[in-house]
């Protein structure tokens, strides 16, 4: 296949919920660029790499940049989407290697490099944030590299407002930590500037990007009511996609702390669940972001979005009800995993309404089976409650009611040791798992405590791959239900409930390989993660039950 309709499958693929058919363009790509050595000019390959930069399909771009690279194309503008791959990899460190070579070219065109040297700010600043309060003199470096990156284009160019507005993101963000007092009073102070020269330009020729960024300008001037007015035309054009959107919940939130306040939530919370609604769009979130979020008015949710925004504002509260009903299990104070409450009669009548906990066998069982812990060590805390002891100290598991070793359906059902109060409730799941075929994209979502840490939700990749057919066409048949997906899960999310488009849960999730084998007699492996669906789940227990 010509190189150029092998850039069209890939752009085309880099836009759907697929993952599957993404994957295989790459393969595709890259072979077709080995088979061929120097076949791939600069302008296809900017092509494809900001097709999958538009979609935040990163770790796509890391191998399609890699593979131009190694193909003997050296544009500037593949390194530098390399380099951005690399960030979002986590990988900022070897991004600024790739970046400082990239600027000291003598061949790159201007705005090239105004465009690395703003990728260059957005590395260091990356490291800035992870290292204040741990590592501060190399946060305290980190800040001024930053800082210079942004302040050193805006200085020789005014119009690049990109530059500019991320010079005042640095500067609100460091409050006297490593700027000098006048280098962080003229950056706050410009931001009124920005945004009257973006809102000087006629409306029809305005780029979307700047749009964002008028709204951030007036974020960092303190003006929220009317930065919503400009959030809502940004969200409202055509062209807007997950890397761009994404890059604007991230700058409110971790450089203005928007997500810290009930009136930054009220801007942050609609721009967050639009992301999500986006390709590639994915977002974590703490404890104490997602309170205030859940108490953001739909009002908001309207003035930020406009139209969608009533639809927006129920569905991301129904995901945020579900999350309160989600917990943390640790022992010794340490997070090892996650678990969700369940009505007892729902799983077993004998059980009545009482709320238990249901998580792995590999997380909590009895004995406990390798790597898990028993019942007796177990804390179970539910971080978004309104009571402060089910947040904090948690409450004892009492015994473990049922259980099916990992080989089997990797299951535990906890009976805590006092009932909860009434605000605590079970989720909901379903039967029903989605039809699948070819033109069938179905999501799904997973709320958990990845890494044993704070509650998230994981919304990238999220394509429902496949499940067990044998298990789910035969109501007799009581074995282990698997089902793939391609939601991204870290270590702690054992146990976390798998929810379908309208958050009723479908599955348990209980593992993840890049090697796993395919189900219903397929042959070979992929990259999925794999849950037990809830249904095989019951039908287990009912079976034990008669026995």
């Amino acid at each position: 296949m010509p190189l150029g309709s092998l850039i069209d499958d890939l752009c085309s693929a880099s836009a759907l919920d697929d993952i599957k058919v993404l994957d295989r363009a790459i393969d595709r790509f890259v072979s077709e660029l080995a088979r061929q050595p120097g076949s791939i000019e600069a302008s296809p390959a900017r092509k494809a790499l900001a097709c999958l930069r538009r979609h935040r399909r990163f770790s796509h771009l890391l191998r399609a940049a890699q593979g131009i690279i190694l193909d003997g194309c050296h544009d500037a503008q593949v390194y530098r989407q390399y380099a951005q791959a690399l960030i979002e990899a986590g990988a900022p460190t070897a991004a600024i290697g790739v970046l400082e070579k990239l600027t000291a070219r003598a061949d790159i065109e201007e705005k090239e490099q105004l465009d690395a040297r703003g990728v260059l700010g957005r590395a260091w600043k990356d490291i800035a944030v992870a290292a204040r309060g741990t590592r501060d003199v190399e946060a305290r470096e980190a800040i001024v590299q930053s800082y210079e990156s942004y302040a050193g284009v805006y200085r020789e160019h005014p119009d690049a407002y990109y530059q500019g507005i991320n010079r005042v993101a640095v500067a609100y963000w460091d409050r006297g930590f490593a700027l000098e007092d006048s280098e962080r009073r003229s950056a706050l102070e410009s931001a009124s500037s920005i945004f009257s020269a973006i809102k000087a330009t006629p409306e029809d020729t305005r780029p979307t990007w700047d749009i964002a960024t008028a709204g951030e300008a007036l974020v960092a001037d303190g003006r929220l009511d009317d930065a919503a007015v400009w959030f809502q035309m940004y969200v409202a054009r055509a062209d807007i996609d997950s890397f761009a959107l994404a890059g604007t919940v991230r700058q409110l939130a971790t450089m203005y702390g928007l997500d810290r306040t009930p009136e930054g939530q009220n801007i942050l919370a609609p721009l967050s669940a639009q992301l999500l609604s986006l390709p590639g769009g994915n977002l974590t979130v703490s404890n104490a972001a997602l309170q205030l979020m859940s108490s953001v008015p739909q009002v908001e949710f309207e003035k930020v979005l406009g139209d969608i925004g009533a639809k927006t504002y129920g569905w991301l509260q129904m995901g945020i009800n579900a999350a309160k009903s989600v917990a943390l299990i640790s022992t010794g104070g340490r997070g090892i995993g996650t678990g969700f409450l369940i009505k007892g009669s729902d799983f077993n009548k004998d059980w009545g309404d009482e709320l238990y906990v249901l998580t792995n066998a590999h997380v909590v069982s009895e004995p406990p089976e390798p790597g898990a812990i028993g019942p007796s060590d177990a804390k179970v805390r539910f971080e978004l409650a309104q009571e402060d002891d089910l947040r904090t100290t948690g409450v004892d598991v009492e015994n473990v009611v049922w259980q099916s070793p990992s080989n089997q359906h990797d299951a535990a059902i906890l009976k805590l040791s006092k009932p909860l109060p009434g605000e605590m409730k079970q989720i909901g799941f379903t039967k029903a798992l989605p039809e699948l075929g070819e033109d069938k994209k179905n999501r799904v979502y997973i709320i958990g405590h990845p890494g044993g840490n704070e509650i998230s939700f994981s919304f990238e990749d999220n394509e429902l791959l496949d499940y067990d057919l044998v298990v789910y066409g035969d109501d007799s048949n009581a074995g282990p239900g698997m089902v793939h997906y391609r939601t991204p899960t870290e270590r702690g999310s054992s146990g976390s409930p798998v929810f379908n488009g309208n958050w009723k849960a479908i599955g348990l999730h209980h593992s993840g390989s890049n090697e796993m084998r395919q189900l219903n007699g397929k042959l070979g492996t992929y990259a999925a993660n794999e849950g037990i669906w809830i249904e095989s789940i019951r039908r287990a227990i009912e079976k034990d039950n008669n026995k």
